[in-house]
């Protein structure tokens, strides 16, 4: 989403003029460990569950390791 690729410090157009799958990974990565980081810390969610291929497991990996440990993970 916009808000995951803003939060690792771009944006989705950015991502797709630049059609670099590695980076365009590597943001959301940043992006999504950041944002699930915050809402854990302000009580929104409790565990925090992935799916996904290649890519999806590399960005809900970076995801879940942002979160302490004791937190539920899947």
């Amino acid at each position: 989403s916009q808000a995951i690729a803003e939060a690792g410090g771009s944006t989705l157009a950015d991502l797709r003029a630049q059609a670099d799958r590695g980076k365009a990974i590597e943001v959301m990565a940043q992006g999504a460990a950041l944002v699930v980081k915050t809402l854990y810390e302000q009580g929104k969610i409790d565990g925090i569950l992935g799916m996904g291929g290649s890519a999806g497991t590399a960005v809900g990996s970076a995801a879940m390791r942002a979160l302490p440990i004791g937190v539920p993970k899947l």
